[in-house]
């Protein structure tokens, strides 16, 4: 007799911090490690993009309905549009393999970077390879505490990161290399300028009353000491734009006696709400006054980035108070993202409902923003194929689905 589904064997794929990756189970993105003798998988004389590789020894016995190789790597390969998989089984001496094509999948985010993109190789987003466990389940993949009752994120709303408020006093709140210090530059002249461009243009207007032009000249007056104080922090930073690192901060020129990033925790922009007009059809404007630490989204956005980077491919260069700050956040993370070998998944599986033969869930990844993929509406990946099939070691008939 068949077990009940949740009671049936299965395996979180639970994501690691690269720091405790010695007994990974497999990785998701970078790249492939292939026999020599094996070539680039290709479907149809296309090439196919790398998405996972997962080491054989390390799945859990009874997962698959205890079928299937225990020994060797499997790699998953997809079509970077159509989705077609091509699931490779192989043994031996391994060597990693570059990809040899340039095209993004549109599973992989294609996120803006904020007003400084850096095209450096360290932010392609094939590098982000991170290394997963294993965990023995039954079922389901559980859900995280926390969690709010919508499929389509599932993080929880309150977040340790989002929450917090960024304090240049702060080491691991401080850019770490010249791409992070141009970013949080561009992003606060940026923040600046959007203040006070509604103000501007308001004031250029006939259609605001008298007592609503005083207003707006009073704050467009209170936001000028601030774009004087970011013109000689700007000046003072300029230099270290080419080549920035932690140890160089020392030599910043100061600005009114504190350091220049210090200097940046004073400013402060204008957030403007646009009200219904009055009855004769003048404009009313809502301004709010707001540290400027508080509206540098792009920056904290761009400095996580670039962190995961360097976190992945040579986390000593982040400095350690950034370090501790990030791995926090992406130990949080990885709670929320969370994938499966040989369980029931949440969303609706096509293939295992138009088919007379059983089919076995080989693998289930879900959209995740560590790994910066995106599957579907923001839902998950599910790898199927006949169980039979996984009991002779036949790869050959691998699906995929997109939940819903």
């Amino acid at each position: 007799m068949e077990l009940r589904l949740h009671e049936k064997p299965s395996a979180i794929l639970q994501l690691l911090l690269p720091s405790s990756s010695e007994n990974a189970a497999g990785w998701c993105n970078g790249r492939p490690k292939l026999p020599e003798h094996l070539g680039w998988p290709h479907i149809e004389g296309e090439p196919l993009h790398f998405v996972v590789q997962i080491d054989l020894a390390k799945v859990p016995t009874q997962v698959w309905s205890g079928s299937g190789p225990r020994l060797g790597h499997l790699a998953i390969f997809m079509n970077p549009v159509s989705l077609a998989v091509k699931a490779l089984h192989f043994d031996g001496a391994l060597q990693t393999r570059a990809h040899p094509i340039t095209q993004t999948p549109h599973w992989i985010s294609q996120r803006p970077l904020g007003p400084q993109k850096d095209p450096s190789p360290t932010t392609n987003c094939t590098v982000f390879e991170w290394p997963f466990a294993l965990l023995e389940n039954r079922g389901e993949i559980p859900t995280p505490s926390g969690t709010p009752n919508n499929r389509v994120t599932q993080k929880p709303i309150f977040h340790p990161y989002e929450n917090e408020t960024l304090d240049f006093t702060n080491p691991a709140h401080l850019p770490f290399d010249a791409p992070t210090l141009a970013a949080l530059v561009d992003n606060v002249q940026a923040r600046l300028d959007l203040g006070e461009r509604p103000i501007n243009r308001a004031l250029e207007s006939d259609k605001i009353t008298e007592a609503m032009r005083n207003r707006l000249e009073h704050e467009q007056a209170k936001l000028a000491p601030s774009k004087h104080r970011f013109d000689a922090i700007r000046n003072a930073l300029t230099p270290y734009l080419t080549f920035f690192s932690p140890d160089l901060a020392r030599h910043i020129p100061k600005v009114d006696g504190q350091s220049a990033f210090a200097a940046i925790n004073e400013l402060t922009t204008c957030s403007t709400k646009y009200l219904d007009p009055t009855a004769d059809g003048k404009r009313m404007l809502e301004v709010e006054t707001l540290p400027i630490t508080e509206d540098l989204a792009d920056y904290q956005r761009f400095l996580e980035r670039r962190a995961r980077c360097l976190g992945l491919t040579n986390p000593d260069m982040l400095p350690p108070e950034s370090r501790k700050r990030f791995e926090q956040i992406w130990a949080h993370d990885t709670l929320f993202e969370r994938g499966g070998l040989g369980h029931t998944p949440h969303g609706e599986v096509e293939s295992m409902y138009n088919t007379e033969e059983p089919r076995e869930v080989l693998l289930e990844l879900p959209t995740s923003a560590l790994l910066e993929t995106m599957w579907g509406d923001m839902y998950s990946v599910v790898l199927t194929l006949p169980r039979s099939d996984l009991a002779d070691g036949n790869f050959e008939n691998v699906v995929a689905d997109i939940t819903n």
